[in-house]
């Protein structure tokens, strides 16, 4: 999943990839990691942010936040 933080990562279309209900994904994700799918998601795509924000020069518009998705900013704002 980490290879594909730009695209789209719903919970549905993680479940519909892994031919499960989103009960079960979430259920036996949240076993597995103690975390949700969804809170995954958001955490590696801040995670990813920071560490292109810290290892580039270029800004958040060009790169660092573009590339873990544009909802990223709107949550900050």
């Amino acid at each position: 999943m980490e290879e594909n933080l730009d695209q789209d990562l719903s919970v549905g279309s993680l479940a519909n990839h892994a031919a499960v209900s989103i009960r079960t994904l979430h259920r036996r994700f949240l076993e597995q990691t103690g975390i949700t799918p969804a809170n995954w998601i958001w955490n590696s795509r801040i995670r990813h942010a920071q560490f292109l924000l810290e290892t580039t020069n270029q800004s958040i518009n060009r790169r660092g936040l573009r590339s873990c998705w544009f909802w990223i900013r709107s949550k900050f704002s």
